[in-house]
């Protein structure tokens, strides 16, 4: 990686004590006593872990963390004989140097000023308390990658961590952690910071939320699964805002989202990954592609299901991160472009494709998809949660009147008769949030009273079902026409009809098909159509 070579590292007792006791100046001495609360003169042998450093290895820069009084820093920055630049922490900021969270924020922060350069970090452990070396491993083997070193008897080594924290530990912690998950999963997603606007009670919502609620806090490539109009994006949103890299700092509140299905294959690499003014006709300009718009925040990659199977390849090279890097350092290169280009974007991708099996249909590759779901996090549609139906119902109509009272002044606020949460409760929604957002929008919209009748969610229901069912009684055949998968979807939509004629009474569902009861409960399991009941 290129840049400069930086160092940072705290100022620890041994290397005040070295200073004092090789300067051997009386007035120094005794300050240098009086801070630390000790009566004995500062005896320290050798130069002390700073100065050792300094003197076995050439940095271009180096940062040096100090709750030291200036007149101690000034003598010691001289001593050093390497220019250091000093920050200057203030005892209230850190009472306490074992202090866990004031010794990471005050890390965390060095850190990221350093960091908006490209350069090569080093990071020394030694000096200290065990907490600061502790946060030191913590930042340098996740958010900032470093070369961690430390120094013993004189000698100066590479401290080897023999794991992957972000690879390793992280996720076969979470994998770990159904208990803690059931735990978190008894908090409303409402009062689960970054996921305030998630509407819902469900047992399986709340499972969902709890489970990306911990991954958003680590830096973890994470794959969202679940049906079209389960709220992929929105759940990733979350996880973005829920993280680090959603928080006050302008450099960490960006979230780009890339829609894999509808770019162009041909536009696929300039518009991930920019493009060099000239690199191709229609190139008038340099732009930055999508990693380089995430750098320090979140690339969403929705519909990663969808890219072609060369793009995959170029995705996956992408994604590996350097030899001498962290877990979120990409590195890519404009199309037309002659230099690597260094960046620290998160990745959370989604896809309401099964994976598993096209990589055994060869259409994905197992590679990429290892990469991409370190952590895998599945929605449950809106099926499986129809205890929230009257929540979503009420959160939309309460806006939809909202935003129709601010253009109508003499509106009347729409409500929904309880005849008519009713059908919603029964309703499959094989579009999920997504069609219910339409149906319902769709119904305020054209009912004839204030209140929402249950014919006027029937009609907005079938509206929508048009071209679905249109779509399956075709008459088209593509490449991947199969009869049986066709037929198949023919006999699951008569049934549906029938259960949504009869209010979802099967036995009276099977009297219009003109089948037995028992064969109508069959062919809903195999088809996975039965209406489950109203109860969560």
């Amino acid at each position: 990686m290129d840049g400069k070579n930086i160092l940072v590292s705290w100022i620890g007792k041994a290397d005040v004590r070295a200073m004092a006791n090789s300067l051997n100046e009386g007035k120094l001495n005794a300050r240098v006593q009086e801070i630390l609360g000790d009566a004995r003169a500062p005896e320290e042998k050798g130069a002390g872990p700073v100065r050792t450093l300094v003197s076995q290895r050439k940095f271009d820069e180096i940062h040096l963390l100090s709750q030291w009084p200036d007149d101690v820093n000034q003598h010691f920055a001289s001593w050093s004989n390497c220019s250091p630049h000093i920050h200057f922490i203030e005892k209230s900021r850190l009472p306490n140097p074992s202090d866990y969270r004031n010794v990471y924020v005050i890390a965390n922060g060095v850190l990221e000023k350093i960091h908006k350069q490209h350069c090569r970090l080093s990071i020394f452990l030694t000096p200290g308390t065990p907490t600061m070396a502790a946060v030191w491993v913590l930042l340098g083997k996740t958010r900032f990658p470093a070369t961690l070193l430390q120094s013993y008897n004189g000698e100066v080594n590479e401290a080897v961590i023999p794991f992957d924290i972000v690879m390793d530990v992280i996720p076969e912690y979470l994998r770990n952690s159904d208990r803690q998950l059931q735990e978190l999963a008894l908090s409303s997603p409402g009062d689960v910071r970054g996921f305030e606007d998630i509407l819902g009670s469900s047992t399986a919502l709340k499972l969902a939320v709890a489970r990306a609620a911990r991954v958003a806090i680590r830096d973890v490539t994470t794959l969202i699964t679940g049906e079209s109009g389960t709220g992929k994006e929105m759940f990733a949103r979350a996880i973005h805002r829920a993280s680090h890299r959603g928080r006050n700092d302008p450099r960490f509140q960006k979230f780009v989202a890339f829609n894999c299905a509808a770019i162009p294959s041909t536009l696929f690499e300039s518009e991930l990954f920019g493009v060099e003014k000239g690199a191709f006709t229609n190139a008038t300009e340099t732009r930055a592609g999508a990693f380089e718009r995430a750098n320090g925040g979140t690339l969403f990659l929705d519909e990663v299901g969808e890219l072609a199977i060369e793009n995959q390849a170029k995705l996956l090279r992408a994604m590996q991160p350097p030899p001498d890097g962290g877990s979120c350092q990409r590195v890519i290169r404009h199309v037309g472009g002659k230099e690597d280009i260094s960046c620290d974007v998160r990745i959370v991708a989604a896809t309401n494709r099964d994976l598993l099996e096209a990589i055994k249909a060869r259409q994905f590759r197992d590679d990429l998809f290892y990469r991409l779901a370190i952590i895998q996090i599945r929605l449950p549609t809106l099926r499986d949660r129809r205890k929230d139906i009257d929540t979503l119902a009420a959160s939309i109509i309460s806006r939809l009147n909202d935003d129709f009272k601010k253009s109508e002044p003499s509106y009347e606020p729409k409500k929904l008769h309880p005849s008519a949460l009713k059908r919603l409760r029964r309703y499959n929604w094989p579009g999920n949030i997504r069609e219910f957002n339409n149906v319902v929008t769709q119904a305020a919209v054209l009912a004839g009273s204030s209140e929402i009748s249950s014919s006027d969610i029937d009609s907005a229901i079938a509206s929508f079902d048009r071209a679905a069912e249109d779509a399956v009684f075709s008459r088209s055949r593509g490449d991947e026409f199969d009869l049986n998968t066709r037929l198949a979807k023919i006999e699951h939509a008569f049934l549906q009809d029938a259960l949504h004629e009869t209010g979802g009474n099967q036995s009276k569902a099977a009297k219009l098909l003109g089948i037995s009861q028992q064969s109508m409960n069959q062919k809903l399991k195999k088809s996975g159509g039965s209406i489950p009941s109203v109860a969560d």
